[in-house]
């Protein structure tokens, strides 16, 4: 079977059905930036293709991989076995020509399966024309908040535990859009709520809340109100945290960032959706942020955010006291 990457289906609805079909390409690209779909799926496929049969497959990773070796295993039949399969992993060929690699794509024997899972691709290049064109490429993207909401509302599901939509969203809203990160808050509240029944926002209020990244978000009010003896309380929060000066500056600077990106999104009219998904933030934490963003004009945050760059240099410095350094910043965008 030689399929072309499907425009209707998504590569969750592809794997399913070469796997439920029990016909598959010769030759599979998983890519895409999400890596907790990516990897789930590319493992539920080799299982498939395997059943458990280590023998008749083979792992190459990045150290270990070159294209003469992919060739040559591909081409080794399998020992009693309909396939052999042959995996990949961040190999980077994706990011040239690969003339060899990519004639041979067209040559796979019926008896291999080739994985390629790679984070790196260009898609201009010959080889991924030719994993295109003979096999499937599979790109996997994060899904939106909303579908974030469902999907942890169906683990806990799973695991017999009962939620609403304010918990899940508080969960994407603490984790950010990150599946890895999202399925580990997910487990530790099955395993702390799983006696009662059910999680509510108190639960992941008290498990999943990321401290740091909320004080800022409370310290960038204060600022913007001239509320210094308020900052100074959450910076002074924020060491108790054993938070480190230059993670305390990722964070405000990440902040302040987001405020840019909406800012301007907003000048040029787009939609709600655009900006949330652009500025990296659930859709149903947007208001917040807009509302700080009234406070600003965009030139002033593209301004703090060179000082943010400068303040950061400072603080890579060797003799400088880190603490003190970033105080004297956050006082000084709270008085501007």
């Amino acid at each position: 079977m030689a399929a072309k990457k499907a425009k209707g289906p998504g590569p969750i609805e592809t794997v399913n059905e070469h796997i439920e079909k029990g016909e598959y390409s010769r030759v599979y690209l998983f890519t895409g930036p999400e890596d907790y779909l990516l990897s789930q799926f590319r493992e539920k496929m080799i299982a498939a293709l395997t059943d458990g049969d280590d023998m008749n497959m083979v792992r190459l990773g990045k150290k270990s991989v070159d294209v003469k070796t992919i060739i040559e295993e591909a081409s080794t039949l399998p020992f009693f076995a309909d396939k052999r399969v042959v995996v990949v992993t961040d190999s980077d060929l994706f990011k040239s020509a690969q003339d060899e690699l990519a004639e041979f794509m067209g040559n796979i024997p019926d008896s291999a399966v080739l994985i390629f899972s790679e984070k790196n691709v260009d898609r201009k290049f010959k080889l991924y024309k030719a994993v295109a064109k003979y096999g499937t490429v599979l790109d996997f993207e994060t899904p939106d908040a909303d579908s974030l909401v469902k999907w942890i509302a169906k683990l806990f599901g799973d695991a017999g535990l009962k939620t609403d939509k304010t918990a899940a969203g508080r969960i994407v809203e603490a984790a950010g859009q990150d599946m890895t990160a999202i399925s580990n808050e997910v487990e530790k509240l099955i395993s702390y709520c799983k006696e009662k029944g059910a999680v509510t926002l108190d639960d992941v209020n008290n498990l999943c809340v990321n401290d740091a990244e909320d004080k800022v978000f409370d310290m960038v009010d204060a600022i913007s109100n001239h509320d210094t003896d308020k900052v100074l309380r959450l910076y002074s929060d924020l060491l108790a945290l054993k938070e480190a000066p230059v993670k305390i500056l990722a964070l405000i600077n990440l902040h302040y960032m987001r405020l840019a990106t909406i800012k301007s999104m907003q000048k040029d009219g787009a939609e709600r959706g655009e900006i949330a998904k652009l500025a990296k933030v659930p859709p149903f934490v947007l208001g917040k942020y807009t509302s700080q963003t009234r406070n600003y004009e965009y030139k002033e945050l593209l301004e703090i955010l060179d000082q943010c760059q400068e303040t950061g240099r400072i603080l890579r410095s060797v003799n400088t006291n880190k603490d003190r350094a970033l105080e004297l910043f956050i006082l000084r965008l709270c008085e501007s």
